[in-house]
């Protein structure tokens, strides 16, 4: 569970996808793609984390060879694959911050 305010980065693009706002929890939908998906948990005072959506086929699309336009609409549409991993906890570690150095007279 990533703290209340975490920022979620597509790597790619840096654009904010979602932000956890309460519980520790954040829910929101990602277009499925061909191959895996970086994205990146940021908060202030913690380390940027990154985290990969895996890519795996949807072998229930196979059916849809039978009837070929509908094999290229899941094609085109994404729903020949789906998200391996679904449900990620995250852990963000605290930012070690440089510590003072003393000034010698």
């Amino acid at each position: 569970m990533a703290p209340n305010g975490t920022k979620i980065y597509d790597a790619e693009t840096n654009i904010k996808i979602a932000e956890v706002e309460k519980e520790n929890i954040v829910t929101t939908k990602i277009k499925k793609k061909v191959s895996d998906k970086q994205l990146i948990a940021r908060k202030d005072g913690y380390s940027p984390t990154p985290f990969m959506l895996e890519t795996a086929f949807n072998p229930s699309s196979l059916w849809n060879i039978l009837f070929w336009p509908g094999f290229l609409v899941d094609l085109g549409t994404g729903k020949m694959f789906k998200w391996d991993n679904t449900i990620i906890n995250l852990e963000l570690e605290l930012r070690q911050e440089p510590k003072n150095k003393k000034k010698l007279d």
